[in-house]
C-alpha cells in the first residue's frame, strides 16, 4: 500500500521531537546542585586572621581590654641636660660659704660671752673676728646670688639642702635640665606632666621622675619662658639635647579615646596597627596614629573603643601569620 506524502512528513517530525525530549527522572533521583563556592583560606578570613586555641597558647597572644584615656594639648619646647661640673661648683661654693660663716660667728659669740673674765680675748681679736664674720656673711651672699643668678631663685637647694643634692649629682642619680617653651605658653604656674624624648625620637623610660621643677633664668639665645627640673633615674648625658612636650592644662579641649600600649603595636614601613579580637580566636588589624604618645604607649582616637579586647604581647607573631598565609609583604 502506498503511503500519503504528508503522512510521511509528520512521522519524521514526531521522531525528531521524541529524540530532543529528556527522559522524566524518578521521585527519589538526586537533584543536581550548583557547585559550592570556593572556601576562605584556613587561617585567613576575608577581614583578619583565626586561631585555634592551641594556636594562641603556643604564640603566647596575651588580649586586654583596651584602658579608656583623655588627650589634652600638649605643648612643645626644648631641653638641655646641664652639665654637673657648674651645678656641683655652684653647690659647693654655697656649703663652703656657709660653714665658714657658721664658724666665725660661732668664734665671735665665744669671744662675747668670754668679755670681762680672765680667759677673755683682747680687744684686737674680738675686731678681728667681728671682721671676720662679715667678710664670711658677704662671701655667702655672693655664693647664694651666683648660684641664684645661674640656677634660680627657688631651687631645692635654696632650704640648705645643699650636700645630699650634690652627692646625687656627682654619683649621677639625678640631673638637671633646663627647659625652654614659647612665649606666653604657661600663663600662671610651671608646666606639668613633662615627657623628655631625645632628638633621635625615642622617649623617654617610664622610670625616670620629675620631683621638681622651678623656675629659672632667662635664655638669652631663645626668647620664651624656662624652667629647671630634677629628672631620677635617667641615663641622660651631660650636654644631652631633649625635645620637651608638656600638658596644657588651660585648653578646655580635651579629647576621649583608649590608650594603647607600646607592646600592642606592629610596624611595617610607615604604618602602625594593633590587633584587636573581635570574636573568640579571630583577630582584626587596625590602624594607630602615633602622633599623641602618652607614658607607656599612645592615645588613640579612632577605630578603638574602650574595653575592646586588644593584643598586647604577641601581636608581631600575628603580623608573621597573617603575612604568610596571604603571601602579602607589606600589610
Amino acid at each position: 500500500m502506498k503511503v500519503p506524502a504528508p503522512l510521511v512528513v509528520c512521522l519524521c517530525l514526531g521522531v525528531v521531537a521524541a529524540c530532543g525530549r529528556s527522559s522524566p527522572l524518578p521521585d527519589d533521583a538526586p537533584a543536581k546542585t550548583a557547585p559550592p563556592a570556593p572556601a576562605a583560606s584556613a587561617g585567613r578570613p576575608a577581614d583578619g586572621l583565626v586561631l585555634s586555641p592551641q594556636d594562641m597558647t603556643n604564640l603566647g597572644i596575651v588580649v586586654m581590654p583596651a584602658a579608656a584615656a583623655q588627650h589634652v594639648r600638649q605643648i612643645d619646647g626644648f631641653g638641655i641636660v646641664v652639665g654637673r661640673d657648674a651645678v656641683v661648683q655652684a653647690l659647693t661654693d654655697i656649703v663652703a660659704a656657709r660653714a665658714a660663716a657658721r664658724q666665725s660667728h660661732a668664734a665671735l659669740a665665744r669671744m662675747q660671752r668670754l668679755a670681762g673674765t680672765a680667759g677673755a680675748d683682747s680687744a684686737t681679736a674680738r675686731e678681728t673676728a667681728e671682721r671676720q664674720t662679715v667678710a664670711d656673711d658677704a662671701a655667702l651672699d655672693l655664693a647664694e646670688a651666683k648660684a641664684s643668678s645661674a640656677l634660680g631663685q627657688r631651687s631645692p637647694w635654696a632650704s640648705g639642702t645643699g650636700q645630699p643634692l650634690i652627692q646625687s649629682l656627682a654619683a649621677g642619680r639625678i640631673k638637671i635640665i633646663r627647659i625652654s617653651f614659647p612665649l606666653g605658653a604657661f600663663k600662671t604656674g610651671a608646666p606639668l606632666d613633662l615627657r623628655l624624648t631625645r632628638l633621635d625620637g625615642q622617649a623617654s623610660d617610664s622610670t625616670w621622675r620629675i620631683p621638681a621643677i622651678w623656675a629659672a633664668p632667662g635664655d638669652v639665645s631663645m626668647p620664651g619662658r624656662s624652667y629647671f627640673a630634677v629628672v631620677e633615674n635617667s641615663d641622660l648625658n651631660d650636654g644631652e639635647r631633649l625635645l620637651i612636650s608638656a600638658a596644657d592644662t588651660s585648653s578646655p579641649a580635651v579629647q576621649s579615646g583608649v590608650f594603647i600600649p607600646a607592646s600592642a603595636l606592629v610596624v611595617s614601613g610607615e604604618n602602625y596597627w594593633c590587633y584587636t579580637q573581635r570574636q573568640s580566636g579571630a583577630f582584626a588589624r587596625v590602624a594607630v596614629d602615633v602622633s599623641r604618645p602618652q607614658a607607656g604607649g599612645y592615645f588613640v582616637a579612632d577605630g578603638i573603643k574602650p574595653g575592646d579586647p586588644v593584643v598586647t604581647s604577641g601581636a608581631g607573631l600575628l603580623l608573621a601569620r597573617e603575612m604568610n598565609s596571604t603571601g602579602d609583604t607589606d600589610p
